[in-house]
């Protein structure tokens, strides 16, 4: 079956690309047909559980217009916002729009000009477009936490051991559900790699954004996480990660931009103090003025109905009152490289050149400013220097800093969650490729 593939990057958001399957079975002289089109990127979601359904639809969506000879940005643009709008806004994609989808869509058909742009009308960018300020990089960034984190008893934890890859990404889901139905208090937790990987969001091509041959070749293992956003290239020895476990109430009333930076104040004014030059980006990222120093990525769990942790099982008034307890979840990941090898970075990732058409550079390990660079340039004999000391300083630095910070552990329960969330999921084919 016969593919072809347009993308498109949402100036200051992400990115969106749209494969068509072509059918094998056209005669001479009959329009091709569309067997179906598929929708993936690196933009994010409130809720996976009901994008993905959406997802499904809007590539049955597109199929139907190529099938219909209605294959204009405009006409896809319509059909999308018609089954957008029938949705719940928690299953719409975050980043990208409808018509984001829509250009994507008409490059793939090939109702494009030379130089990219469809030609069925001008292009403008998708509404709530984010706008880059300052070459992509905010000038705001925060001197000290806000009110919010006063609402909570800081858990602050570090991974007893080095977990592989499959199982970090279960230990995080795991972790977030508990958090959840109220059964682990708020957390902050830093990771320990076990092994290196190639890490794709929860809505990526696996074909499109990895090398899975020369991942395993080069000993990467690929797995795909629970939340959006782009690649990430691991290395355990050049890689700092945290993830923050928070109740919904913690980023409540806030846009999906203004929750990624609530989430990252700890860390900005952490690297601050140290005397680095980190700032918010435009949407989710850490960065100096000479590249991005990390990503975020981020996942809303909601309240489980009928958990409400010790209180559930009470009747009545009492039963209703602890289940709107519940604090429901928001996982909230970031990766920062210490260091780069460039290189290798190179041989397993697939960077498409849609995704740098509004960046500063030309290239993804450019793009890249480890935060080695500048450790090494710092005045002080006494500042932290490897890796390892990074992750230590954190550690100290949120114990010193968040409000009721104390050493935490994970139980028990919540381990065996994980394992078994890693060999029924993380772990497994059908999970890694689910979007080919």
């Amino acid at each position: 079956m016969r593919q072809t593939r347009g993308e498109y990057k949402t100036p200051g958001g992400k990115l969106v690309g749209v494969t068509i399957m072509w059918s094998d079975h056209t005669h001479a002289g009959e329009t091709q047909h569309a067997e179906g089109a598929q929708v993936d990127g690196d933009f994010f979601a409130s809720v996976d559980e009901l994008t993905i359904p959406l997802l499904k639809a809007a590539g049955m969506t597109i199929a139907q217009c190529v099938g219909e000879g209605r294959a204009t940005v405009d006409d896809i643009d319509a059909a999308l916002h018609r089954l957008f709008s029938v949705h719940a806004p928690d299953a719409l994609p975050v980043g990208i729009d409808a018509r984001a989808i829509a250009i994507a869509a008409a490059r793939a058909v090939g109702e494009t000009d030379a130089k990219g742009a469809a030609t069925s009308q001008h292009v403008a960018a998708p509404q709530h477009a984010v706008t880059p300020q300052h070459g992509g990089i905010v000038d705001d960034a925060p001197v000290a936490l806000s009110e919010a984190w006063n609402r909570c008893d800081w858990g602050v934890m570090r991974d007893p051991e080095p977990f592989d890859p499959a199982m970090q990404m279960a230990f995080d889901e795991a972790i977030a559900r508990s958090v959840a139905c109220g059964r682990t208090a708020p957390l902050l937790r830093l990771w320990e790699w076990g092994a290196p990987a190639v890490v794709i969001g929860a809505f990526q091509s696996l074909s499109h954004e990895a090398d899975p041959d020369a991942a395993r070749s080069l000993g990467f293992t690929v797995v795909r996480r629970c939340t959006g956003g782009g690649a990430m290239f691991v290395r355990p020895e050049h890689t700092v990660t945290f993830s923050l476990y928070v109740p919904l109430a913690f980023v409540d009333g806030l846009t999906p931009r203004e929750a990624y930076r609530r989430c990252n104040e700890w860390v900005v004014v952490a690297l601050r103090q140290l005397g680095l030059d980190v700032r918010f980006d435009a949407f989710n990222d850490l960065a100096s003025p000479r590249g991005k120093i990390g990503g975020s990525a981020a996942r809303r769990f909601p309240a489980p109905r009928g958990e409400a942790g010790a209180g559930a099982a009470d009747a009545g008034a009492g039963a209703a009152a602890a289940a709107d307890a519940v604090p429901g979840c928001l996982l909230h990941h970031v990766t920062m490289a210490y260091d780069i090898d460039a290189d290798t970075m190179v041989r397993v990732l697939r960077v498409s050149s849609e995704k740098m058409r509004d960046k500063a550079v030309k290239s993804a390990s450019r793009r890249v400013d480890p935060l080695r660079r500048q450790l090494d340039g710092l005045a002080d004999s006494k500042a932290p220097r490897t890796r390892g000391a990074i992750v230590d300083y954190l550690g100290r630095f949120a114990l010193a800093t968040l409000p009721g910070a104390h050493e935490a552990t994970i139980g028990e329960d919540v381990m065996a969650d994980a394992r078994a969330l890693r060999d029924a999921k993380y772990a497994t084919q059908w999970w890694t490729s689910r979007i080919a």
